[in-house]
């Protein structure tokens, strides 16, 4: 394979840009305000503020007192840095970083050569760490049961085509048969394996899918074109399709769902674009329940079960929802202005996801958010000082 060494650095990077780009939210000043305080703003971000999401609690809905979690590596793991990958009970789920970041841009291209990283468990309860995996690059995920991550090439950019899983009820690791095919972006939700897969084919991508619980694989989308960033909940499958004209220029993006028992595909609609790094953020699903950012860059939320659509009211700010993730009732997503907010969909109540602790900060910025159940829990990073912090979700 061409470029192997070119790709690999292209894989590495799109890790660290997922560390780097939340320097986009970084703010001169913040102030928490007390929880119980019933204002419009929870966080002064300076110039980057979220009108209109009400502080934590606010008529039953928001976010309770954020709690830090202090990280016990007694085991020796050298972790530098966490990203939230999701929850398994009482356990964060994190992609770590071994390596020091770099200080400079010169010093990229050395860090992207060297850089380590891997999976870790954290012990909410403790702050205890267990080394999940030395190795992993590009996305992970997890269903609260199964770990998940992809590893296409080695650290000299050989080609490996690896897709890993990992069983916390059983506490072992296998690999996954990707029929030597390299796997990209897994997902996985009650058992339930999807990822995207380049069949060597330079005009198209599609998706693969496996039953870890019966070791049965399915093919999920194989047509022309380019079908990718497969998200599921086990019953589901939503992804998005890209079509591109013959100077390979994108003329579309719409996001299809697909039942896995009966194979039922429909198209939902068009998807919007803030550029390629953000792309596959665009659009969630969880128990039945679609959500995605329209080009008008409007949150749509479609119900599988009753066949409904509902668009949500538009944000207060011009801001692009991303990273949205759902959890029954209550949709997460950060945007390109304010960091994190939260929107209860039974009861029409956006309010402030912000886990930032009374202080003077000169540099904040958030790696990650994730949400199992009414838990969620943060990595946020005060003057370069990262650090852990939960809450309960108030509903």
């Amino acid at each position: 394979m061409k470029n192997k060494s070119f790709l690999w650095v292209l894989s590495g990077l799109s890790m660290l840009l997922g560390v780097l780009l939340a320097a986009c939210c970084s703010s001169p000043h913040s102030l928490a305000v007390a929880p119980t305080e019933k204002v419009a703003l929870a966080v002064d971000l300076g110039w980057r503020r979220c009108p209109g999401a009400t502080s934590m609690p606010h008529q039953g809905v928001g976010l309770g007192e954020p709690q830090e979690i202090t990280l016990d590596t007694q085991d020796g793991t050298p972790i530098v840095s966490l990203t939230p990958v999701g929850m398994a009970d009482d356990l964060l789920i994190a992609t770590a970083a071994f390596t020091e970041r770099p200080k400079t841009s010169a010093e990229i291209p050395a860090y992207m050569k060297d850089a380590q990283f891997g999976l870790v468990a954290v012990d909410l309860a403790t702050g205890q760490t267990r080394l999940l995996a030395e190795k992993s690059g590009g996305q992970s995920r997890t269903d609260g049961r199964y770990v998940v991550w992809e590893n296409c090439y080695d650290s000299e950019g050989h080609y490996t085509g690896e897709l890993h899983v990992y069983d916390l009820q059983s506490d072992r690791s296998f690999q996954v048969d990707t029929g030597a095919l390299c796997p990209s972006r897994p997902d996985v939700a009650n058992g339930i394996l999807v990822w995207d897969v380049n069949r060597g084919r330079e005009t198209a991508l599609d998706i693969q899918g496996y039953d870890l619980e019966t070791g049965r694989a399915f093919t999920v989308a194989d047509r022309p074109g380019y079908q990718k960033f497969a998200r599921t909940d086990g019953d589901w499958i939503a992804y998005l399709e890209v079509e591109k004209d013959a100077q390979q220029m994108v003329t579309s993006r719409r996001l299809y769902v697909h039942r896995i028992e009966t194979g039922e595909e429909f198209e939902l609609g068009p998807v919007g674009y803030l550029g390629e790094h953000y792309e596959y953020t665009y659009h969630t699903i969880d128990a039945g329940r679609v959500a995605w950012v329209s080009p008008e860059k409007r949150i749509h939320i479609y119900d599988l079960n009753a066949r409904q659509e509902r668009v949500l009211p538009s944000l207060p700010v011009d801001c692009s929802p991303l990273d949205l993730a759902l959890s029954g009732d209550v949709l997460l997503f950060s945007n390109s202005c304010c960091l994190y907010m939260g929107y209860h969909l039974s009861r029409d109540i956006p309010f402030d996801v912000s886990l930032i602790p009374p202080g003077s900060w000169e540099r904040v910025t958030m790696s990650g958010v994730v949400v199992s159940g009414d838990r969620l829990v943060g990595v946020v990073s005060l003057n370069d000082e990262q650090r852990i912090y939960a809450a309960q979700i108030v509903r």
